[in-house]
């Protein structure tokens, strides 16, 4: 077993370890953990899902990963880091516009309330002055 390999599952034995560490210490208090075997039951379960049912793109990926040999391990944990962070910046860059997009609905709304208000405003103050303006305003703030 290459160097790279056993410092990996080192790094695996010390997180499992420290879950088991912090789940063993709050086990009698108000903070509730899944039992450690659940836990590396369904991470296991969710990653072969997520590989099972991703794109043909990101199934590639995993297949170069998987044949990578033991030698190239940090090559492979870099490669890995740089998919996750392309798909952080999509998922990031998706976020960004659908709350771009709401909060550009949000401002047009507001934006043509203020002028049909000021539109009807307008509309009354030609017909009947001042005083029907005051009228309007009058009888708005009696409904609410």
């Amino acid at each position: 077993m290459s160097q790279d390999s056993q410092s990996t599952q080192l790094v695996l034995q010390y997180l499992s370890q420290g879950y088991v560490y912090v789940y063993d210490n709050l086990k009698g208090s108000i903070t509730i953990l899944p039992e450690p075997e659940r836990v590396f039951y369904y991470l296991s379960m969710i990653t072969n899902a997520f590989i099972t049912h991703s794109p043909a793109a990101l199934r590639q990926f995993n297949a170069l990963f998987q044949t990578l040999p033991e030698q190239l391990n940090p090559l492979t944990i870099f490669l890995g880091l740089i998919l996750l962070y392309i798909i952080y910046c999509v998922f990031m860059t998706t976020a960004r516009w659908a709350y771009g997009i709401v909060s550009g609905v949000v401002k047009m709304s507001l934006v043509m309330a203020i002028v049909g208000v000021l539109g009807y405003l307008a509309q009354v103050y030609t017909t009947d002055g001042m005083e029907g303006v005051v009228n309007a305003l009058q009888e708005f703030t009696k409904r609410t």
